[in-house]
C-alpha cells in the first residue's frame, strides 16, 4: 500500500505513519518518497522473516537479493530492477525450483520432520521454500534458498560421483526409494549423479523383456538421435549418449545447468515465463512470439524456438509443453535458448502395458518462415530415414518409422 491510502485508511499524518513504522520490525518499506510502499511481514513456521536468495557461479556464489513474505499473500523481492516488486506467490524467476515429476514426489517422504503435505503438486509457496531453505541444493539453474545452500552448493555438495558400472543398481535404487533432495522435473525413470565428474540426468527404460519395455528403450535410442540431428542443425542440444547394462537402456544427458568444475548455469523455463508475462500456455511458438512483442527475448530466440517446434510436430514429439524448453537466465536477464532436451516422438510413449503404433498428426504451425519450415522437414525426414536404418531398434519401431518418413515426404515445408 502507497503511503496516502495508508494514511487515509488509518486517519493518520504522513509524519505519524513515518514514526510509526521507523522502528517496526513488522512492516516492510521499500521504495523511495513517492514511491514508498508499506506491506506488513508474514511469517512462515521455520524461517527467517526475509531469506536470502543466491546465484551460484563458478564455485562462488553471490546474493540477488532478498525474498520476504507479506500479507495478505505472497512476497516482496528486493533485487536488480527487473525483478524488484510484489509477488502473488513465489516469483516467475524461482518457478523452476518447485518440486516436481518422478524425483521430486518423494521429497515429502524423504523429508518427513518438515510435515509437508505428501503429494508436492499441492505444495504453496511457503512449503517450497520451507524444503529449499532446509535441503534445496540439487535444484534446476543457478539460484539457491540460504546462505547455507550456498555454501554447500559451492562445495560441490550434489549428486554422489558414479561410473557407468553403476547405473543397473541406481536404477533399482530409483525405482525403489527416489533419490533424496532433488527436484528434477519429468515423469521418465531418472536419477541424477556425476559420472567420472561429469554432472549427468539419466533416464533408464525397464528390463527390456516384452513390447512395451522395447518401445521406452527405443525411445531413449530416439532421443540420442534427434538431439543429435538438431545439433547437426545448429542449434544447442544437450549432449547425450546411449548405454546398455543389466538388462535396460541407459540415456546419459549431461547437464547443461552444470558444468564438470563445479560451475552453474542459470535457466528460466518457457512455463515460467509464460505465467508471468503471456498468460496463454499454448505452444513454444505462441509464447516466444508474444515475448518478442514485448521485447523480453531475441528475435533469433523467437524463431529458433518456432523451428524447434515445428521439428518436434514432425517427429511425433506431442510433449512439447513450455517445460520443456528453457532459456538462459543471468543476473535478472533473459538470454538466448538454453540446448533442447526431451526431444523425442512421445506419441509412441506405451500407456500403461499396450503399445500404439497409429501415426501421430501432423503440424499445422505457420509462424515459421518458408525456409525454416522446409528446413524442420528434411532434418525431421532424416531422422526418421535414420531410426528406420539403426538395427538397435526393434523392429516393429523401425517399420513405424519408415511409414512415419513416408508420411512426411508428402508434406509441404
Amino acid at each position: 500500500m502507497v503511503a496516502h491510502e495508508l494514511c487515509e485508511t488509518l486517519g493518520i499524518s504522513q509524519s505519524t505513519l513515518s514514526r510509526s513504522v521507523s522502528n517496526n520490525g513488522d512492516v516492510l518499506v521499500v521504495g523511495a518518497a513517492r514511491s514508498t510502499r508499506y506491506a506488513a511481514r508474514r511469517a512462515i513456521p521455520g524461517l527467517p522473516e526475509s531469506l536470502s536468495i543466491y546465484e551460484v557461479g563458478n564455485r562462488a556464489s553471490h546474493r540477488l537479493g532478498m525474498l520476504s513474505p507479506v500479507y495478505p499473500r505472497g512476497f516482496h523481492f528486493q533485487g536488480p530492477p527487473s525483478l524488484t516488486g510484489f509477488y502473488d506467490d513465489l516469483p516467475w524467476f524461482m518457478h523452476d525450483l518447485r518440486p516436481r515429476g518422478f524425483l521430486g514426489r518423494r521429497l515429502p517422504r524423504d523429508f518427513p520432520q518438515l510435515g509437508l503435505p505428501p503429494d508436492v503438486r499441492y505444495w504453496s509457496g511457503d512449503h517450497v521454500l520451507g524444503w529449499l531453505n532446509f535441503e534445496g541444493v540439487e535444484v534446476p539453474g543457478s539460484l539457491v534458498v540460504g546462505g547455507t545452500a550456498a555454501h554447500r552448493a559451492c562445495a560441490g555438495g550434489e549428486a554422489r560421483s558414479v561410473t557407468e558400472a553403476d547405473y543397473p543398481s541406481l536404477a533399482e535404487r530409483a525405482l525403489a526409494d527416489g533419490f533424496p533432495g532433488s527436484c528434477a522435473a519429468g515423469e521418465q525413470p531418472k536419477f541424477l549423479a556425476r559420472r567420472d565428474g561429469v554432472p549427468v540426468l539419466v533416464k533408464f527404460s525397464p528390463v527390456v523383456c516384452d513390447q512395451p519395455s522395447a518401445r521406452v528403450a527405443d525411445l531413449l535410442r530416439a532421443e540420442a538421435m534427434a538431439l543429435d540431428d538438431v545439433a547437426r542443425q545448429g542449434f544447442e542440444a544437450a549432449s547425450a549418449r546411449v548405454l546398455e547394462s543389466g538388462g535396460r537402456v541407459f540415456l546419459e544427458v549431461e547437464r547443461f545447468d552444470r558444468d564438470p568444475a563445479g560451475g552453474r548455469h542459470g535457466i528460466v523455463s518457457l512455463e515460467a515465463l509464460d505465467a508471468q508475462f503471456v498468460g496463454r500456455g499454448h505452444s513454444w511458438t505462441d509464447t516466444c512470439h508474444h515475448l518478442l512483442a514485448q521485447r523480453r527475448v531475441a528475435r533469433e530466440c523467437a524463431r529458433r524456438a518456432t523451428w524447434l517446434d515445428l521439428f518436434g510436430a514432425y517427429i511425433g514429439n506431442t510433449d512439447r509443453h513450455l517445460g520443456n524448453l528453457s532459456f538462459r537466465f543471468d543476473q535478472g536477464r533473459i538470454g538466448r535458448l538454453a540446448p533442447v532436451y526431451d526431444m523425442l516422438p512421445m506419441h509412441y510413449f506405451p500407456r500403461g502395458s499396450e503399445v500404439f503404433d497409429r501415426p501421430f498428426p501432423l503440424p499445422t504451425l505457420v509462424e515459421a518462415s518458408p525456409g525454416d519450415a522446409r528446413s524442420a522437414l528434411a532434418a525431421a525426414r532424416a531422422f526418421w530415414a535414420a531410426v528406420a536404418e539403426n538395427v538397435d531398434i526393434s523392429a516393429s519401431f523401425r517399420t513405424v518409422a519408415a511409414e512415419s518418413g513416408r508420411r512426411l515426404s508428402g508434406a509441404a515445408g
